[in-house]
């Protein structure tokens, strides 16, 4: 989120997430984890629309990563990005939401509208019969 700071919005959205995103392209599970363990903060400063056409599917595709590890750290960044991470007290804005009902959670760190976030719960419901405790 240091890095996205730097850039400003703009270019983060036009440089900086592809390029994170790119990470998730390498072979090493430990930076697919490093990945997600930053992303939902970034995601956060580049606002709702960014964050649910870039940054959701990729959350979305690792879930059904072939590391365990993945697959926990993609769990929670999907937490962080729904509004779960209590310790936020940021609130994201963006001109397109047409009322603050959308967002997740009013006030939270939440980066996703209603419809995204019970989307994604559609989608990550089977991680809950996982074989890996980490996962569920």
């Amino acid at each position: 989120d240091v890095l996205a700071s730097f850039f400003g919005r703009a270019d983060a959205n036009d440089f900086l997430v592809p390029l994170l995103i790119t990470c998730l392209n390498d072979r090493a599970w430990t930076l697919r984890v490093a990945f997600f363990e930053k992303i939902a903060k970034v995601g956060r400063f580049v606002g709702v629309a960014s964050t649910e056409a870039f940054l959701l599917p990729c959350v979305e595709r690792c879930l059904a990563d072939d590391s365990d590890e993945v697959a926990a750290a993609a769990l929670r960044c999907l937490g962080d990005m729904c509004g779960a991470d209590e310790d936020s007290e940021e609130q994201t804005c963006d001109p397109n939401a047409s009322s603050s009902r959308d967002y997740a959670r009013a006030g939270s760190g939440a980066t996703l509208r209603k419809r995204s976030v019970l989307a994604a719960a559609r989608r990550a419901a089977p991680a809950l019969c996982h074989p890996a405790g980490a996962v569920r």
